[in-house]
């Protein structure tokens, strides 16, 4: 039981490093992404 538990708890913590890799990288391309939206609305209101 207890090997059963620690590879159920490697596998959740493996997952959760790759879900928070994604997330940054997912952050990072909304920030570009709306900040490339804010240049392009502040160009067409100049």
């Amino acid at each position: 039981m207890d090997a059963y538990r620690s590879s159920v708890h490697s596998y959740v913590v493996f997952t959760l490093l790759i879900y928070n890799k994604k997330w940054e990288e997912i952050k990072d391309l909304l920030h570009s992404f709306i900040s490339s939206h804010l240049l392009f609305i502040k160009l067409q209101a100049s």
